[in-house]
């Protein structure tokens, strides 16, 4: 077994059929063989192969009552295809899916995930026209909990495999099943809430314990995984750390395996926040980024992702030191879809070459700050939990599910304008507290709940030089629940929580001592719009300066009285600060009451970019304009290196070439041998000046490496 096999390379896949079994040709055409030699020749190191499915059937003979697909007419095909990618020296990964078991679902009623209502239905995921054909059972249960851990020991104890992905780790959805009654009864003496409300203790208490009980399962995984292959390195499912409270996510989750993995579906944008989050979570590098050459995402069969799409995907994993496993959703007879393959071969061709080069210290100058226990939306407060839905449910993917002003979305939109304007950043979480010295810059974006660890670490690391930006409800909620109007941080803003507008349409005017935060189209009588409400605060420190206030329409946007019939503009200009600088300490902070990182247009989204630059110092990697390149940049002292990974991901594919990109790099006090480009090590024309240098890249079409090797 090679207990390493997650450093070999980055280039992986993963054969996925989620079959049923009511068709007699399901499966039949399943090759072991050939499967294995289409990803041999396609250039990748490992393939994961499933043991079982959410139908609940199984592709190996079990022991212990499982049953096995019938397209398999009683061939053990775990060990077919783990055999046939061993013969080819291909690492060989096993899928076990928990939680989501239609098989054990329809044979144990009792065993079923009950909504608070007492119903226990199917679920349904992204299916057309919403057929609930995804069933989930509980972890609860004992007779699930023993059966599904005992079915991946039998697998452990009999099969000689790299690694394991654990698969659906996470809640579907709150369970009030008389097992998760009966537990949370006795470990807490009380009921479980049925009603939603982030300011009582009573339902956080509910939120925390869910919490522990999936992070108790998900080390039982590892633990039974573990014990019998010992050193084995693996993840579980990650996309918990992405959805909001109902999956349970927490960042002491993340302990409970090596690495993030999960199969995500996003924009530029999205590529790049999510494996900034994933890098920071795992204990291990480089984490795993699962993607699939369907498009738009795994619920497409047929329509396939050009090769141009397919490449940035790749491009933006490894330029933030992840690892890339493609996705082969089968066909429902089990032919694997040849001409994919060919694709992919050209795709993991381009990223070979750059891969003895990858890894290093990640170099972000602003930390964007993703609270786990702030992932939910306050204005669904007093509603029903089951109104919540699953994790899965379309409701989900509703824009409107989640308010824009909500924690998650809010850190998310960011990260895309950091992104725009080429500020180097990360994501951090409660695990990365000890980290925060790495950081000029905190971004904390409507950070409703904080606990006292966290409080500590935020107000040590201000104090001691580090600068923090704030908005609107940050800091407002312990971390138990407890809620009494006033800021856990108000020493730090400057500021006292007074109450919030009204209108949920509202601007901020720029002061003289801010205006030059504010793009010129903006000014005291045309001040910048915010869809949102904001917080209405008092200023108490005497080294508070106002650089924005808050304006509001003439009146409420819902009245019949109007001041322009087709909008909602300005009218009232108060002398309610919106924008409050301060000073604690050695270190300074910006707080806003509206959550103006919300923005969406480029006017505004450069107030919050000038606010993050007036809290900085000079960044690690600077570049203007050019919005679809992004750098990255990794140190390497042992190697007296910096590599900066540069992508140019343009709307439309393929991209237009870019011609003498310029770009500035820190030297951090280091002098400077050469600057190359690799993997060719091809010289590149640079020059210094103080502790910069500007380098020019005469043509960047996608991806581009450049290695700055010191004396």
């Amino acid at each position: 077994m090679n207990n390493n096999w997650h450093q070999r390379s980055r280039k992986r896949y993963f054969l996925d059929y989620h079959i049923d079994s009511w068709n007699d040709t399901f499966l039949t055409q399943y090759d072991p063989e050939y499967f294995a030699e289409c990803c041999y020749r396609s250039g990748a190191t490992a393939a994961t192969y499933m043991a079982n499915t959410h139908t609940g059937l199984l592709s190996w003979p079990s022991k212990l009552g499982g049953v096995m697909h019938p397209g398999h007419k009683g061939r053990d095909m775990l060990k077919e295809t783990i055999d046939a990618l061993h013969k080819r020296g291909l690492d060989a990964i096993v899928y076990y899916v928990f939680v989501y078991a239609a098989d054990y679902w329809n044979k144990h009623p009792e065993a079923r995930t009950v909504l608070a209502d007492g119903t226990a239905e199917r679920e349904r995921i992204n299916t057309e026209g919403g057929p609930h054909r995804f069933a989930t059972c509980c972890i609860n249960d004992p007779g699930y909990h023993d059966f599904s851990l005992a079915e991946l020991a039998e697998i452990c104890d009999n099969y000689d495999f790299e690694g394991v992905w654990p698969d659906m780790t996470f809640w579907p959805t709150v369970c009030y099943c008389d097992n998760c009654r009966k537990r949370y009864r006795e470990e807490t003496g009380e009921e479980m809430p049925t009603v939603i409300d982030w300011k009582d203790p009573s339902f956080v208490k509910l939120i925390r314990t869910r919490q522990r009980w999936l992070r108790e399962f998900c080390q039982e995984v590892t633990d039974t995984i573990k014990s019998r292959k010992p050193g084995m390195k693996l993840a579980q499912q990650s996309q918990t750390f992405t959805w909001d409270w109902m999956a349970g996510a927490s960042a002491e989750l993340s302990d409970c395996w090596d690495w993030m993995s999960a199969d995500l579906y996003c924009d530029r944008y999205g590529l790049s926040y999510s494996s900034k989050l994933f890098y920071s979570l795992s204990n291990l590098k480089p984490f795993e980024r699962v993607n699939c050459w369907n498009v738009p995402n795994i619920h497409e069969h047929v329509i396939t992702k050009t090769e141009d799409e397919l490449s940035q995907v790749a491009y933006s994993t490894i330029m933030n030191d992840g690892a890339l496993t493609i996705i082969d959703q089968i066909d429902p007879v089990g032919t694997v879809h040849t001409r994919n393959y060919h694709t992919m071969e050209k795709v993991f061709g381009k990223i070979t070459p750059y891969e003895p080069y990858l890894g290093g210290e990640f170099c972000q100058d602003v930390g964007i700050y993703y609270s786990l226990n702030s992932n939910f939306d306050q204005e669904w407060n007093g509603r029903p939990v089951k109104e919540a839905g699953c994790t899965f449910e379309y409701q989900k993917d509703n824009p409107d599910y989640q308010a824009a002003n909500s924690h998650m979305k809010c850190s998310s939109n960011a990260a895309k304008t950091l992104t725009w304007y080429h500020v180097p950043y990360g994501v951090v979480t409660k695990k990365n507290l000890k980290d925060l010295k790495k950081y000029q810059v905190l971004v904390l974006s409507n950070v409703a709940m904080l606990d006292e660890e966290e409080i500590k670490a935020i107000r040590e690391f201000v104090a001691d030089g580090g600068s923090l930006y704030a908005s609107k409800e940050t800091a407002t909620i312990t971390g138990s629940g407890s809620y009494d109007g006033k800021f856990l941080l108000s020493d730090l803003f400057g500021v006292q929580l007074e109450g919030r507008t009204k209108e949920s349409r509202t601007y901020v005017s720029p002061t003289e001592e801010g205006k030059e935060v504010f793009p010129e189209v903006f000014s005291a009588d045309f001040p910048v719009t915010v869809y949102d409400w904001q917080t209405n605060v008092r200023v108490i420190s005497s080294e508070a300066k106002v650089l924005g206030t808050i304006t509001l329409p003439y009146l409420y946007p819902t009245e019949d009285r109007h001041g322009s019939i087709l909008t909602t503009p300005p009218g009232r200009f108060t002398q309610a600060p919106a924008i409050v600088e301060n000073t604690y300490g050695k270190g300074k902070v910006i707080y806003s009451t509206a959550a103006l990182e919300i923005g969406t247009h480029i006017s505004q989204r450069e107030v919050f970019y000038q606010l993050i630059k007036r809290l900085s110092g000079s960044y690690c990697t600077e570049l203007e304009g050019f919005q679809s390149v992004e750098i990255t940049r990794f140190e390497k002292p042992e190697e007296n290196c910096t590599m900066l990974h540069i992508l140019n991901f343009q709307s439309e594919l393929p991209n237009l070439p870019i011609a003498n990109l310029q770009f500035k790099a820190k030297l951090f006090g280091k002098s400077i041998a050469e600057v190359i480009l690799l993997p060719n090590e091809t010289g590149l024309q640079y020059s210094c000046q103080g502790d910069t240098v500007e380098i020019q890249l005469p043509d960047l079409q996608d991806y581009a490496l450049v290695c700055i090797k010191y004396r």
